[in-house]
């Protein structure tokens, strides 16, 4: 099996300032243990994926911190001309692994998940890998959710599929995509069981000549203007020249779920469970820490008396936070920002807090 990984990292992680910036976005900061987050994601593909065959997709600001960060994979590092949503991302890449082997089974991963359980997550890619081998199917992996979950979209499933009896995860088909439900509507696809919804994580195994027939079916402009960076490609145009810089800015602003997983009838999903999660606010960074016995996560300098089920964090040696009988905060220091929010309050409301204070400032604040 043509076993590849394409790891996409070219987000801002906004959800997650202060510490989480434009210039240090958060597949750079080791936010659950001492290692960075784009580091865990290429050390969980040990066994699984050749490290040769491992590739970083990410946008020209971070293209010397990533050779920084992963220097081993210095040769592998992918820039797409600039942020388009991760339609352009996955197709530009899909096209890149074709070129280089037309025959390549891709993994579509992403920088800033939690993997509580990575032998178990091994297992669900190289099952999915196999299903996508075996078929011209594309394929997804869908996580069990345990929670009523607003943040995310879920997988609807239709029939089970009894063909691949020799893995460990059940296959469905896919009855239909859901975009992120109200929680209400979150608490009645957790009632319904296993059987019925998945978390749609963008985990996908798919044979890239599959995927760019799927791009060309579902999503005809965006697939004309990848095959125009083709022809450049193949006439020894480099990929980071003007000419695919420019063709490359006329790609739609799409995600892959609109562009292909919401609309392609070969889909089918693999459910998995291994203690999968998404890394994308501060309410879920205090969900997967280590608490105190008082229910607080901290981190840094900081003193705490009377205080409960908060999360805590100085970035900085100096000044030192101290808090006293505060209940359910998150509080992050930087050198230049501090953040205090009520743990209820939804995460998009830190990109409204962004946008205010870039309509003060004329710009985004600096950490």
């Amino acid at each position: 099996m043509n076993l590849y990984a394409v790891i996409i990292a070219g987000g801002t992680g906004e959800r997650l300032w202060p510490l989480s910036t434009k210039e240090e976005p958060k597949q750079f900061l080791a936010l659950i243990d001492d290692s960075p987050l784009i580091k865990n994601t290429v050390d969980r593909l040990s066994g699984l994926v050749d490290q040769e065959k491992i590739f970083i997709q990410t946008t020209p600001p971070y293209r010397t911190r990533m050779e920084q960060t992963l220097p081993l994979l210095r040769g592998r590092i992918w820039v797409e001309p600039e942020g388009k949503d991760t339609g352009p991302a996955v197709a530009l890449a899909a096209l890149r692994l074709y070129l280089l082997d037309p025959q390549s089974i891709m993994l579509t991963l992403w920088s800033d998940h939690f993997i509580g359980q990575p032998e178990s997550f091994r297992q669900a890619l190289k099952d999915a890998s196999l299903v996508a081998s075996q078929t011209d199917s594309l394929v997804a992996i869908g996580i069990k959710p345990n929670r009523p979950e607003v943040t995310l979209g879920y997988i609807k499933l239709g029939q089970k599929l009894t063909d691949f009896k020799e893995l460990a995860s059940p296959v469905f088909r896919v009855e239909q995509f859901k975009e992120k439900p109200d929680l209400k509507t979150a608490q009645e696809y957790l009632r319904s069981g296993e059987s019925f919804y998945l978390w749609n994580a963008g985990l996908f195994a798919w044979k890239v000549v599959n995927l760019l027939r799927a791009l060309e079916s579902y999503a005809p402009s965006l697939y004309q203007t990848l095959m125009e960076i083709k022809d450049l490609i193949e006439k020894g145009i480099a990929w980071d020249s003007a000419e695919v810089k420019k063709v490359f800015s006329r790609m739609p602003k799409i995600s892959i779920d609109y562009a292909v997983s919401e609309k392609a009838t070969n889909l089918i999903v693999l459910m998995a469970d291994p203690g999968w999660d998404d890394i994308g606010s501060w309410q879920r960074v205090y969900a997967l820490l280590p608490k105190d016995k008082e229910g607080n996560v901290i981190k840094g300098k900081v003193i705490s008396l009377d205080s409960q089920d908060s999360l805590i964090i100085n970035q900085n040696s100096h000044p030192l936070i101290a808090t006293l009988g505060i209940k359910d905060l998150i509080v992050v220091a930087t050198d230049k920002t501090l953040l205090i929010a009520d743990k209820s309050c939804p995460p998009s409301k830190i990109k409204e807090l962004l946008k205010q204070l870039n309509n003060e400032s004329g710009r985004e604040p600096e950490n």
